[in-house]
């Protein structure tokens, strides 16, 4: 039976969004990444799935169907090790599988 947990956002990640608005981008190898509105590359193409930020400035981002959230800045908040990730409520919880 595969279990169900629960990631805690951390208090010090819940950063205002950044001023720059970021949008995903795929390259000539398939891989995802994220360009700023002049298209200018910002996060590294090294994704399979991207999605669009959230209010929260966080991406859902997948790698070898492992999925997981960044950052404006690229980092990996959450890791991609989840075959399923929810989004995360008011009080920073996300279900992942």
């Amino acid at each position: 039976m595969k279990k169900l947990f629960v990631v805690l956002l951390a208090a010090t990640l819940g950063l205002p969004a950044l001023a720059q608005d970021l949008t995903p981008a795929k390259n000539l190898r398939g891989k995802w990444g994220y360009v700023d509105n002049k298209g200018k590359d910002v996060i590294r193409y090294a994704y399979d799935i991207a999605e669009e930020f959230g209010a929260d400035g966080l991406a859902k981002v997948a790698k070898k169907n492992l999925w997981g959230y960044i950052d404006k800045t690229g980092k990996e908040v959450v890791r991609t090790d989840y075959e399923w990730l929810g989004n995360f409520n008011l009080d920073g919880v996300c279900k992942v599988q």
